[in-house]
């Protein structure tokens, strides 16, 4: 059903081989419930450990800092790559974006095979460690952007979200963020107060 959608929605917003939006007509069915699996620094480090392929450790980095998708990732040719911006003319979503790298990771990005099959990608990662995806680290890299204070705007912007509530399902991880602001609030008022 998902892929029926898809397809509808294509055929009318970018193909125009429709005159209405019939996408939105197509109820999916329920599923699964959504798979949000993020590594902490410490998986990441023995996910990128136990991946034996060079290039797709590399690739496998540029993905958690960066959250592009394997397809993405897979289509990342040297002209994508200006200074520390990638420009991604194809995306999932159909528009243009353009993902900062962040600078320990422009290394990685330098020295990435330019063309490397997604499958590998998928495999690799697989391999070096039981039940992780790969798109499991696009979750890491939203996760690691929430708990660092960045705004779900921006959050989506980078992960190339079309709509804020594919975003917000990444706010759970800022609870913590929120009760350390929310404790330091106590403190600065029971300081004042004494």
């Amino acid at each position: 059903m998902a892929v029926l959608r898809r397809v509808a929605n294509l055929a009318y917003k970018r193909w125009g081989w429709l005159k209405e939006p019939l996408g939105s007509k197509i109820e999916l069915l329920p599923e699964n419930p959504a798979r949000e699996k993020y590594l902490t620094r410490s998986e990441l480090a023995q996910l990128l450990r136990g991946i034996q392929l060079r290039a797709a450790r590399r690739a496998a980095l540029v993905a958690a800092f960066t959250g592009l998708r394997r397809g993405e990732l897979a289509r990342l040719r040297p002209t994508n790559v200006q200074g520390d911006l990638i420009y991604l003319r194809t995306t999932k979503n159909g528009k243009p974006r353009v993902v900062p790298v962040v600078h320990h990771v422009r290394f990685a990005l330098r020295r990435l095979p330019f063309g490397l099959h997604a499958d590998t990608l998928t495999h690799a990662v697989q391999r070096a460690m039981a039940g992780i995806r790969f798109h499991d680290l696009r979750h890491t890299a939203a996760s690691m952007l929430i708990q660092c204070g960045v705004d779900l705007y921006r959050v989506g912007t980078i992960l190339g979200h079309s709509d804020i509530r594919t975003t917000k399902r990444y706010a759970h991880l800022a609870v913590n963020d929120l009760r350390t602001a929310v404790n330091t609030l106590a403190r600065k008022t029971l300081d004042k107060a004494a």
